[in-house]
């Protein structure tokens, strides 16, 4: 375990509706370029979008990584 002390996870229930995309990216990608790549990968698959969002935002210095699902 790197980083802080080891967290305490949550269960919840969140409602997803049809047509939604969920991001989930790590810290590697820098956030102030994530409304313009989320913008710019948008109409692409999810597979497409998410190897395009690591190119757009993705940081050089550091890993990066992100999942995008599309429901």
């Amino acid at each position: 375990v790197l980083g802080r002390p080891p967290l305490r996870y949550r269960q919840q229930v969140v409602t997803v509706a049809p047509g939604e995309r969920w991001v989930l990216a790590s810290d590697g990608l820098r956030s102030r370029e994530m409304r313009r790549a989320l913008d710019e990968t948008a109409a692409l698959t999810p597979e497409d979008a998410a190897v395009r969002l690591l190119a757009l935002a993705g940081r050089h210095d550091d890993d990066a990584s992100t999942l995008v699902v599309d429901f």
